[in-house]
């Protein structure tokens, strides 16, 4: 698959190595990458969190309920994960909130994509947590998985402190699937994070560049 594009194009040399070495992408890439090939359609459903639940549901519901519509609460996510707060467009966003051994995540299965294709993940964070190395697997994460979720397409773990930040990450859609899933989520520390502006976009007509 990769033979078919033109190893000359800057852009997909970017991609490939995105993919291949599961990195962030620089803000001044992704917007390359927007004005040429992303797909402006946002293919997660309430991906800012602006429906809201009008009341909450029986405790005894809790393992299975939706915290947000269309998100999954799962782990212990009851007390953890809390919606409806500031957010960084002043609107509404999400809190994750816990002591030290939280594990808590949202997750919104379903998410259909093409195989064979390339996918520009993004999402908004601001984080109030306990500092760890990049490699260690505990904070906040941003996660999307195939259909076998064997191994994640792309992850990325947050720690520190850090005021409200985009989060990008390229990733191919392996042959087969058609749908994804994506978990966002909080393990193993204490301290708090906001999530908003979840976009999962098709790089779409890349590969005939």
């Amino acid at each position: 698959m990769y033979m078919k594009l033109k190893l000359s194009n800057p852009l997909f040399c970017l991609v490939l190595c995105l993919v291949l070495f599961k990195i962030d992408v620089h803000a001044s890439d992704v917007q390359k990458l927007n004005d040429t090939y992303v797909n402006d359609l946002n293919l997660v459903r309430n991906p800012s969190f602006e429906r809201q639940n009008l009341f909450d549901k029986p405790d005894l519901q809790y393992d299975i309920d939706e915290p947000v519509p269309e998100w999954d609460g799962l782990g212990g996510w009851y007390g953890t994960i809390l919606p409806g707060t500031i957010s960084v467009n002043g609107n509404l966003s999400v809190l994750f909130s816990s002591g030290y051994g939280a594990r808590a995540w949202l997750e919104q299965r379903g998410i259909p994509v093409q195989p064979g294709e390339y996918y520009l993940i993004q999402s908004w964070f601001r984080t109030v947590l306990p500092f760890v190395p990049q490699g260690v697997q505990l904070g906040a994460y941003i996660k999307v998985w195939g259909q076998s979720k064997e191994k994640p397409l792309f992850e990325k773990w947050l720690s520190g402190v850090e005021d409200w930040h985009q989060v990008n990450g390229v990733f191919l859609s392996p042959e087969g699937t058609k749908y994804i899933t994506i978990d966002i989520g909080l393990e193993g520390l204490g301290g708090y994070f906001w999530v908003d502006d979840v976009r999962l976009s098709e790089i779409v007509g890349f590969k005939d560049k």
